[in-house]
């Protein structure tokens, strides 16, 4: 087995884009990851990678820029909220120096709206609790020195 921890930045935007306004989502991704792994064959090039644990979602925020409407840019923020990623990895080790792995993630979670910060108070639950789950594709490239 083994512990991945990760941390990284995430941003997304609305899906379908407009001409005359725009949305994006942001947030800081903190999670561990135990793993285990199964070989095939000897495992010496080719590893599955199984696992699950915990992740904190921070600094979620919500952007809704309508100036070219006429309208306000809405800053809306949102709780630190907890997770638990699930991933599947193909490990790849084609040198003694290099390896890549190919992956799905899958985490569940849900966010509530916090005033601190926010430039509006809405009510609607659609966003003053959103889901923050996602499934993500990633690609690794791990130098070893």
């Amino acid at each position: 087995g083994e512990i991945a921890i990760d941390a990284f930045f995430q941003g997304s935007t609305l899906s379908k884009s407009l001409k005359n306004a725009s949305a994006s989502f942001n947030r800081l991704v903190i999670s561990v990851t135990p793993s285990f792994r199964i070989p095939y064959k000897d495992g010496s090039i080719l590893n599955f990678k199984l696992g699950a644990g915990p992740g904190i979602y921070a600094l979620g925020s919500m952007k809704v820029d309508g100036r070219e409407l006429g309208e306000d840019l809405i800053k809306l923020k949102y709780k630190t909220a907890a997770g638990f990623p699930i991933h599947f990895t193909l490990e790849s080790n084609f040198s003694e120096k290099g390896s890549t792995d190919v992956g799905l993630r899958y985490y569940n979670l849900k966010y509530k709206y916090t005033e601190e910060g926010s430039t509006h108070s809405v009510s609607d639950t659609e966003i003053t609790n959103p889901s923050g789950s996602g499934i993500d594709i990633y690609l690794i490239y791990s130098f070893r020195f």
